[in-house]
């Protein structure tokens, strides 16, 4: 195999949720078409040492140029290493690829994904490919031309990384090639897809807003650029249905219901479908409160979950960061929402922060009794979160980490944030809006619902819908869900080792 690229879930997630992120198969894919040999090797957080050296054995050998590491998911938490050390990857598959790096002098191991710049070298990383910072189809394609003196490397810079080295940091392909509004893209038979199991769509990049707490890229994009092509769309998920029964996706795209045009493109085409299909997605209320009918057409069109950013209900707070439809319109539509417009059908999980300009401990906990009051699906709140605008190590930063000062954030000398910074703007600490974010939570433990991407990768399972969509979470089978997730991941690494 010419490349192998490890994929996994994140860590509080992995004795429950079935689910891929999208990443490592788009680059599979886009090699495969070029004439390069790429195995996907997901779940690793749910084999054990044995089990991932042996299936990493089965596909490594002298002729294999790149072991990577997609770390969007994989390396987003911290783990307990038996030296004591906290590391941001799975001891298990730090002392797999080290082993490997040892055993195969030539092979290259290389970093991709979200915050992947900020990872340390951990003694076995060559490069990193900066994917989000433009196609990593084409960097990666253009890195492995290199290895193999087809073309020029891709632009790119020597990094230094904690205190482990420096590598490489590629950030743009010199040829780009690839076009996400001709992507072809489908699950290949090695990629050891389950039956019925629920699968990533990747329909559009990028998202036409830019929230000053953001720290993602491709913000401020136009409504109607890099959007794939419905028919493109369609044969993926008659190819799906064809050889898995496939009818449950999670839609991934920053901003779903970006306009009417797609939504309604998106609905035609699902009508000419053979089949339903059931799907969660990142949904801004702000835009169906403004398009009513995209409301109703994404029900038709199969929308189970909506993952609603609101972030704040203040609204001096809303407007600050660009949310200021939520401060204003969010206590009204969105009961109005969930109970009649689609009339309980689809979960609503809806996304808050603690530490936002304004916004206080009276005006969060009355964001909470209004969810109780107005009996809501799924809230989830979490702290604010900066890396700095003079952090080295992350090359993409928030309007609020390059702009601190202007409102009203100090960053603080102590680190104790996982990947950021320690900072204060009076009201909020990274401390005190951690805590406090948790004392609210657990008001509403009894209440709080599955968020759609479990219940939906749970499904895939067999749970019956009503079950993960209507119970509370404290009140659902989490021994017989860790169960059957752990006999998942046996049937996927049994799948992996039957591939000649």
């Amino acid at each position: 195999m010419d490349v192998v690229i490890l994929n996994g879930g994140m860590k509080q997630w992995k004795d429950a949720l079935f689910a891929r992120s999208i990443g490592p198969y788009k680059i599979a894919h886009w090699l495969r078409k070029h004439n390069i040999s790429c195995q996907v090797i997901d779940f690793v957080t749910g084999m054990s040492h044995e089990q991932l050296y042996q299936v990493l054995e089965h596909f490594i050998s002298d002729t294999t140029k790149v072991l990577a590491i997609s770390t969007t998911f994989l390396c987003n938490s911290w783990y307990e290493h038996s030296d004591g050390t906290q590391q941001r990857i799975p001891q298990h598959v730090l002392e797999c690829v080290k082993i490997l790096k040892k055993r195969y002098a030539g092979l290259k191991v290389i970093l991709g994904g979200y915050g992947s710049d900020g990872l340390p070298n951990w003694g076995v990383v060559d490069a990193t490919i900066m994917t989000y910072t433009a196609a990593s189809e084409d960097i990666f394609l253009e890195f492995i031309h290199y290895l193999n003196d087809y073309g020029p490397e891709p632009y790119g810079s020597v990094k230094y990384v904690l205190k482990n080295g420096e590598r490489v940091v590629y950030t743009a392909a010199r040829n780009p090639r690839y076009s996400i509004e001709e992507d072809d893209f489908n699950f290949s038979e090695q990629d050891c897809i389950l039956p019925g199991e629920s699968l990533p769509l990747d329909i559009s990049r990028g998202c036409i807003f830019a929230c000053k707490f953001c720290q993602f890229t491709h913000l401020g994009k136009s409504k109607f650029d890099y959007v794939r092509g419905m028919q493109k769309i369609q044969q993926e998920l008659l190819s799906n249905y064809a050889k898995w029964g496939t009818t449950n996706y999670f839609i991934l795209d920053d901003t779903f219901n970006d306009s009417p045009w797609k939504v309604e493109s998106f609905y035609e085409m699902i009508q000419e479908l053979p089949f339903k299909i059931k799907f969660a997605a990142y949904i801004r209320a702000d835009l169906l409160h403004r398009f009513p009918d995209t409301a109703v057409q994404l029900k038709t069109s199969g929308l189970c979950g909506a993952f609603h950013g609101l972030e704040t209900l203040h609204p001096d707070s809303s407007q600050l960061i660009g949310k200021g439809w939520s401060g204003k319109h969010a206590r009204d539509f969105i009961p109005e929402l969930y109970h009649n417009i689609w009339q309980g059908s689809v979960a609503q999980n809806l996304s808050f922060i603690v530490g936002l300009p304004n916004d206080t401990r009276d005006s969060l906990q009355s964001t909470i009794d209004w969810y109780s009051q107005n009996n809501l699906h799924c809230l989830q709140i979490n702290p604010l979160f900066l890396v700095g605008k003079n952090d080295i190590l992350h090359s993409i930063q928030s309007e609020f980490d390059r702009n601190a000062e202007k409102y009203g954030y100090v960053f603080l000398d102590k680190q104790n944030v996982p990947g950021g910074v320690s900072w204060s703007n009076g009201e909020w600490t990274s401390e005190n809006s951690t805590v406090f974010a948790t004392e609210l939570l657990s008001q509403i433990s009894t209440k709080n619902k599955l968020t759609m991407w479990l219940a939906l990768g749970l499904e895939g399972f067999g749970y019956e819908h009503a079950l993960l969509f209507s119970t509370p979470s404290n009140k659902l089978p989490w021994v017989d869900f860790r169960q059957q997730t752990r006999v998942k991941y046996q049937e996927y690494w049994q799948m992996l080792m039957d591939i000649k």
